[in-house]
């Protein structure tokens, strides 16, 4: 069973993002980002906010954060198996966007999740990042399996790579189906937060079975596939 769900000190997350975005976005990118968290936590209609979501790309580009030993660890201690290393400029700038919203309504908040996600694959793959730093977590578990349904490899691995909330959030059925979809498409399994701590008797059936197949047809097996 997924453990107890631990939320985040959401200021210090986007002091840290900010900071990160100082050296992988052009200064009058992050100007820009500035400028709109302000309006977006002032109260901000939806279609300026969408908008700016959708201009993050453009804005401070898409170059990759240069995080750190230390940053690495940063990340780690607020907020464990976060792994922000992994993510560009425009996917920390959105997030900055997600968390600035206003969370005072609980359905209000995750109707503006799922505005974005009918957006486009890039815009739901910043969201499915984010997962594990929004607050309401236990209310995105629907979405998480949206994406494990959805045909688009980049949603998936958005939601099941370098990401600690399905570990965290989802319940064992589709914990279990996140993995062996991952292993049919030969994503990289160490890639998994919290494979090991997961591990359960139905999917070890699963992968035993998977196993066999493979092995009569001659194919070669991950080596990591038996940490699940």
């Amino acid at each position: 069973m997924p453990k107890p769900y631990h939320p985040v000190d959401t200021q210090h997350v986007l002091h840290l993002l900010r900071q990160w975005l100082k050296t992988a976005a052009p200064p009058e990118g992050v100007d820009w980002l500035d400028g709109m968290r302000d309006t977006v936590n002032d109260g901000a209609d939806d279609g300026v906010f969408l908008g700016a979501f959708a201009a993050a790309p453009r804005r401070v580009g898409r170059n990759a954060l240069h995080l750190r030993a230390d940053d690495r660890a940063e990340a780690e201690r607020v907020r464990p198996g976060w792994r922000p290393q992994t993510w560009t400029a425009d996917q920390a700038a959105r997030t900055v966007l997600l968390l600035v919203y206003d969370d005072s309504d609980a359905a209000a908040y995750g109707a503006m999740l799922a505005a974005v996600l009918a957006r486009g694959p890039a815009e739901a793959a910043s969201v499915y990042r984010a997962l594990p730093l929004l607050p309401y977590p236990d209310r995105h578990a629907a979405l998480a399996v949206d994406a494990l349904r959805a045909d688009d490899t980049l949603l998936f691995e958005a939601l099941a790579l370098h990401n600690p909330y399905p570990a965290d959030t989802l319940a064992e059925p589709a914990w279990n189906r996140l993995v062996m979809r991952a292993v049919f498409l030969d994503a990289p399994l160490d890639a998994i937060e919290g494979l090991e701590r997961r591990a359960n008797p139905v999917l070890a059936h699963e992968i035993r079975d998977y196993a066999r197949l493979r092995r009569a047809a001659g194919h070669a097996l991950p080596p990591t596939l038996w940490r699940a």
